[in-house]
């Protein structure tokens, strides 16, 4: 089931829960060994890498820094 989400004068359908235009993203942080080491990511998963100080996000077989 669909939910709409008004936003100013913009409408946006959403089917996955919530979307919160008011608060900051924040991501789960990690040092770069703890990256390479997580197991079961996604396609389009994000982390921040806090030893290189960028978001990282996994292509299905690598982490790309942005």
């Amino acid at each position: 089931m669909a939910s709409k989400i008004k936003v100013d004068n913009i409408e946006e359908n959403t089917s996955s829960g919530g979307v919160n235009f008011g608060h900051n993203l924040n991501l789960k942080s990690y040092t770069t060994t703890q990256i390479n080491a997580l197991k079961g990511m996604t396609e389009g998963d994000m982390v921040y890498d806090s030893n290189l100080v960028t978001i990282k996000i996994y292509n299905g077989i690598s982490w790309n820094g942005m």
